[in-house]
């Protein structure tokens, strides 16, 4: 008995080295997003916690990036709600980031269910409206797409307790229809949203002992893209570069092997399947820019780190680096990948549930550029070519409406490329890739995605190669 006495002793005693990029958020963190709240050009973070019904703690947690990648918390907001998987949109006819959460309401002494969205006035959130679910039971997932092609933001739900999902279409101005339902033969897992056959509607895939594709206006029968294998989670993004949306899903098998699937969109609503199995447990799939390559790459999350796994072409992957995170007796962690600092590479935020207040809640490690993870911001280095002078990029008007006039000058003749990207880091389009001579060139952009989509109105990140070595990365801004 004194030997364990003197062992907790010890540990109690024994200083915690906390990271740079260590932060306490409230306690019971749970889901994370990031989105640049007061269009600013960088990211902000906003953290959902679980809070039951008569508790205090914040369910919305706000920080502020202070343009360098270094954040303060600046505003809560409390009410009762599991926030599994928060996240933010522009919901109404404005150019900021609106949040969305679940809202329960238990006053009546039954559980009344609620979409609660904090709309977004100038990087404020004072005000809110609850849009009622109209169903007691519970939701396990939300996410969000423009299902219709209105260009306005609707939200899906599903209930892997009581098999079903449901879908909220938005009238444009910030209000929600009535949410309608759809029953399902099968626990669902994650829900993923996003264009898959190309036709300008987002579809949704469910995951779960099939992935079902449902495509837009859900009154035909669901496209079975998996029917033998189980998948507890699934994410959708263009692995190969060919502007087809592209879908990951995974499971951990009990006997300590994670199998991840690869489905490559073939177009036509056909797919082929590749497979990735590890022999211990690697968690979800986020997809982001890790390297220093045009490709998408992803990480998995693990209890004591994650694993970082680099897009080699043709649908392959290195075997996974691994980067060790310190744990502070979390019961869960729950991550998200995007730029915080502004360089043009993802990052990754950290947060560890716990109802109790650890010593840190949240890490941001950030990415050097060369797939490396670091404690520290990573700032953006003046661009030099070969010795010759900067590289000289502006854009006329900016911000802009209809389309802007990217002025741009090179000293040394060589493969130029730009690209432009959302406030996520997910690829938008390329403008130009082409041989040009040195001096000095010229070229519009007309608020069009690769699909010929109009834009949403925000920041986006234009993106320099030369030779294959990224540049620089300037912020265009259209209203």
């Amino acid at each position: 008995m004194k030997s364990i006495t003197i062992a907790l002793i010890i540990i109690l005693l024994s200083p915690l080295t906390l990271l740079a990029a260590d932060y306490n958020v409230p306690i019971k963190a749970r889901s994370v997003y990031a989105d640049d709240f007061d269009l600013d050009g960088d990211n902000d973070i906003a953290v959902g916690h679980k809070t039951g019904w008569g508790y205090t703690n914040p369910t919305l947690s706000i920080l502020e990036n202070n343009e360098f990648g270094y954040f303060t918390l600046v505003e809560t907001m409390t009410f009762c709600g599991y926030q599994k998987n928060i996240f933010t949109a522009k919901i109404n006819d404005d150019d900021y980031p609106d949040i969305v959460a679940f809202r329960s309401d238990h006053s009546s002494g039954e559980a009344d269910r609620y979409i609660r969205v904090y709309f977004n006035e100038a990087g404020q959130f004072n005000n809110f409206v609850d849009y009622p679910l109209n169903n007691g039971q519970i939701f396990s997932d939300i996410n969000f797409g423009d299902f219709d092609n209105d260009q306005d933001i609707d939200i899906v739900v599903v209930s892997n307790q009581f098999q079903f999902w449901g879908v909220l279409y938005n009238d444009g101005f910030g209000q929600f229809s009535e949410p309608y339902y759809f029953d399902l033969d099968f626990p669902p897992g994650w829900i993923a949203c996003a264009d898959i056959n190309n036709n300008g509607n987002d579809d949704i895939l469910i995951a779960g002992q099939q992935i079902l594709m449902y495509s837009y206006p859900f009154n035909s029968p669901p496209l079975v893209i998996e029917d033998d294998f189980y998948h507890g989670y699934i994410v959708t993004t263009d692995l190969d570069n060919d502007n087809d949306i592209d879908i990951i899903a995974s499971t951990y098998l009990f006997i300590g092997i994670t199998v991840i699937h690869f489905y490559e969109n073939l177009g036509n609503s056909t797919f082929q399947q590749h497979e990735a199995i590890y022999d211990y447990y690697v968690g979800t799939e986020l997809p982001g820019y890790l390297n220093g390559d045009d490709l998408i790459d992803y990480i998995c999350g693990s209890p004591a780190g994650f694993y970082a796994f680099y897009n080699q072409g043709n649908m392959s992957f290195t075997d996974p680096i691994f980067f060790p995170m310190t744990s502070y007796g979390e019961q869960g962690q729950s991550r998200h990948v995007v730029d915080l600092d502004n360089n043009g590479y993802d990052d990754v935020i950290t947060l560890r549930y716990h109802w109790l207040e650890l010593p840190a809640n949240m890490t941001i490690l950030f990415n050097d550029g060369s797939g490396n993870f670091v404690e520290e911001p990573v700032a953006i280095e003046a661009p030099t070519l070969a010795g010759e002078t900067d590289f000289v990029l502006s854009n006329y008007p900016n911000p802009f409406s209809q389309q802007t006039t990217i002025h741009f000058e090179i000293p040394l003749s060589g493969l130029v490329e730009l690209s432009i990207y959302d406030p996520g880091g997910r690829y938008v389009t390329t403008i130009l890739n082409t041989e040009l001579e040195r001096g000095a060139h010229e070229l519009t952009w007309n608020g069009r995605d690769a699909r010929d989509r109009l834009c949403s109105p925000g920041v986006y990140l234009l993106q320099v190669k030369w030779q294959g070595q990224r540049l620089l990365n300037h912020k265009l801004i259209r209203f």
